[in-house]
């Protein structure tokens, strides 16, 4: 029996050990790689709101380069057929795969919209490790080339701020 405890807390030793040095690994990776955001085009499957709620909807369109909870990303805005659409893409984590803005709502000169991962298509496609949904809220400034909010994900708020870029 004590051979067997011994055998298990080895196992168990190893395995975390194992774990911990992958993880740390990827981080490595992903900072390289976290450079190299680019956009790509937008599909059309998540149309936002109309572009008739909003003063001039040409000052919103184009990339943003987002910072939320200490990750990069490139969050998309396009107007197409009156309506808003867009995507976040991240380097890290996940695949790099754009995810939809879900419920995009631009109106006076506030943004909202949800990134979110609940089914297991979705886990697969979006390389997620887990099920979640993030709702963005967030302001523009004047010359709306920067977005500043929060996102509020199981309870708890977290900031996140956008710069237009150029």
């Amino acid at each position: 029996m004590r051979i067997n405890r011994a055998i298990i807390i080895f196992l168990s030793v190893v395995l975390l050990g194992n774990a911990f040095l992958n993880c740390s690994t990827q981080v490595k990776k992903d900072a390289a790689a976290d450079n190299k955001i680019s956009a790509v085009p937008l599909k059309e499957d998540h149309p936002g709101n109309a572009v008739t709620d909003v003063s001039n909807p040409d000052d919103f369109p184009g990339e943003y380069e987002a910072y939320i909870s200490n990750f990069k990303a490139i969050i998309t805005l396009r107007v197409r057929n009156n309506k808003f659409y867009g995507e976040i893409r991240f380097s890290s984590p996940g695949s790099g795969v754009p995810q939809p803005l879900k419920d995009l709502t631009i109106a006076d000169n506030k943004i909202y919209f949800i990134r979110s991962v609940e089914t297991e298509e979705e886990l697969k496609k979006y390389g997620s490790s887990r099920f979640f949904k993030q709702t963005f809220h967030g302001g523009f400034s004047a010359d709306r080339k920067k977005i500043k909010g929060y996102f509020i994900e199981s309870g708890a708020e977290s900031s996140w701020g956008a710069f237009k870029k150029e």
